[in-house]
């Protein structure tokens, strides 16, 4: 449904609990995302969590850095942020290689559906070409 600012209140302050603990903001974000995914509305929280990914990145191995790429990549594409998604993406797919085949192909997937995501963003729709004629 649609979040209020008590609702975004309480996110703020849970992702600041979460602080220095990476597997958790992690999880906070990939939390956001999934709600998302089922239709709710996070407002602000994608593009405020992303920071909080970001700082956790200095504390963790490659294979784990990969994963927090990703997830950065995933919560750009909640505000359609499809240009810092690919450059998110190309960072974990480029540290993928530590992970099982499966997660890599799985990264490099995503890393092109991102991809087509902006041609397909960049294409004048079929009316704006009529138009321009």
């Amino acid at each position: 449904g649609q979040g209020t600012e008590a609702d975004f209140a309480f996110y703020r302050e849970d992702v600041k609990s979460r602080e220095g603990n990476a597997p958790a903001v992690y999880q906070y974000a990939m939390t956001l995302y999934g709600m998302t995914q089922n239709g709710g509305e996070v407002g602000p929280l994608a593009a405020e969590a992303v920071p909080a990914l970001e700082k956790e990145l200095g504390g963790v191995d490659d294979e784990n850095k990969a994963m927090i790429y990703e997830a950065i990549a995933r919560l750009h594409t909640v505000d359609n942020a499809l240009q810092k998604a690919i450059a998110a993406q190309e960072k974990a797919v480029e540290l993928s290689k530590d992970l099982s085949r499966t997660q890599s192909k799985r990264m490099a997937l995503f890393l092109d559906e991102l991809k087509s995501d902006l041609e397909k963003a960049d294409e004048p729709k079929s009316d704006e070409a009529a138009s321009d004629k």
